[in-house]
């Protein structure tokens, strides 16, 4: 999924590159094995200790010293397999795991001609770099605040090119950013990072890590924090359109008009009602996935959604005043 993000307005875009399988929304009793090695693809010779992990999860492990890897508890529906290693490009593999029998995988990592010296360097600190990496921090972890209480713990694995009004990262290894709000460590593998006139794409892999707290107190605070985090996500969107109650949660819904292109401010609700928006019906637009816990949207037409209720972003919101979004689903 490719993200941009809106810096200068209250609104946030999603571009979805794919239909959206909500395979993980819904509680999942049915679990699989990968198991597979890694090695290099110009020798075939193994890689030990590379990282193995599925996107956006906390499932990973660490290749042995023959390269071989066991990923346990794997949850059915769509998965992606990543391999990454430092001085290697990343090798990822979409799969379908429909039933609990398990797989094996083999993922094969292409040198990028660079040696452990190149790409362990860190960058020139000067003051240039210190403001081009505030502004990333900005955009990618956004202004609120949990986001300060966020730390890239190796921020010196990040080179940036800035031109022609662009700014543009990259990094030698995963990024490791902890944030001590929710309790995680993420390691981030960024694969694509372009600001530009207050907005930004970017785009990459994640493994999470749950920390351990020091007490039950920092506990129970990460997890009234994880909730904030939740309310007027898009994860509690889709989860609210799936069990039909996301207006009572704070969502209102509307497929846009055919042929429309999508607008660069938010449409007023009570102007454009019945010509640009039409309210949405979750049964036509949430339907059925091919495994029983999974549920597909689908829809022709860009979905502009505003959320009413207050968030972390937004935590006081004014009577006729909401956040904003829209949804393209290129694939239908």
């Amino acid at each position: 999924m490719l993200l941009l993000n809106h810096s200068m307005k209250n609104w946030l875009r999603l571009f979805l590159i794919t239909s959206l399988s909500l395979t993980a929304l819904l509680a999942r009793t049915q679990t699989t094995t990968l198991t597979g090695r890694v090695t290099d693809a110009s020798n075939g010779q193994p890689l030990p200790f590379a990282s193995v992990f599925i996107n956006n999860t906390t499932l990973g492990v660490n290749s042995d010293e023959n390269g071989a890897f066991k990923l346990t508890n794997v949850p059915l529906g769509s998965v992606e397999v990543v391999a990454s290693y430092v001085g290697y490009a990343l090798a990822r593999q979409v799969l379908r795991l429909e039933n609990a029998q398990p797989r094996t995988i083999a993922l094969a990592l292409t040198p990028t001609g660079q040696n452990l010296n190149e790409v362990t360097v860190t960058a020139k600190r000067d003051k240039t770099w210190e403001r081009q990496l505030r502004e990333f921090r900005r955009e990618l972890l956004g202004q609120n605040s949990f986001a300060a209480q966020c730390d890239i713990v190796n921020a010196h694995v990040l080179r940036f090119d800035e031109s022609g009004g662009h700014l543009r990262a990259q990094a030698s290894e995963p990024l490791v950013i902890e944030n001590g709000a929710t309790g995680y460590r993420l390691r981030y593998v960024l694969q694509h990072f372009d600001a530009h006139q207050g907005m930004a794409f970017y785009g990459g892999q994640s493994q999470f890590e749950e920390l351990k707290p020091e007490s039950d107190r920092q506990a129970r605070r990460w997890q009234q924090a994880r909730q904030l985090a939740y309310r007027g996500s898009l994860r509690h969107l889709m989860a609210s359109l799936a069990a039909g109650t996301h207006e009572t949660e704070g969502f209102l819904v509307y497929q846009t008009a055919p042929g429309l292109t999508p607008l660069s401010t938010p449409p007023n609700i009570s102007q454009e009602t019945g010509r640009y928006l039409r309210p949405v019906n979750p049964l036509a637009v949430v339907h059925p996935g091919r495994l029983p816990f999974e549920r597909r949207l689908v829809s022709n037409v860009p979905l502009a959604v505003y959320y009413t209720k207050p968030t972390l972003a937004n935590p006081t919101v004014r009577p006729g005043t909401h956040q904003y979004g829209e949804i393209v689903l290129p694939q239908g």
